[in-house]
């Protein structure tokens, strides 16, 4: 699979679509989104993340990376990878 860095026209639409399949309350303002974070219980949204580099933030627990962290993060902690996503992870 390719590297997220060496993606190009379909890469802003595939960041959008896997953090809004994972965040909870997941709200897209522009290039930026924020939503719940799937990694701490989490009542305020706390995580953001820019559509356009996949780079997100947790302002709660403080977790950041790239969209391949994301996802690694998401594996590793044994939750639900979006469909089409694992490629990857794997």
């Amino acid at each position: 699979a390719q590297g997220w860095e060496q993606r190009t026209a379909e890469t802003e639409y595939e960041f959008e679509d896997l953090f809004l399949d994972v965040l909870t309350g997941a709200k897209v303002n522009g290039s930026q989104l924020t939503g719940t974070c799937p990694f701490h219980d989490d009542q305020n949204p706390s995580f953001s993340a820019d559509i356009g580099s996949g780079g997100w933030t947790c302002h709660g627990c403080h977790e950041h990376g790239n969209a391949y962290e994301f996802l690694r993060k998401l594996a590793d902690s044994n939750l639900l990878l979006p469909d089409g996503f694992s490629e990857y992870v794997y």
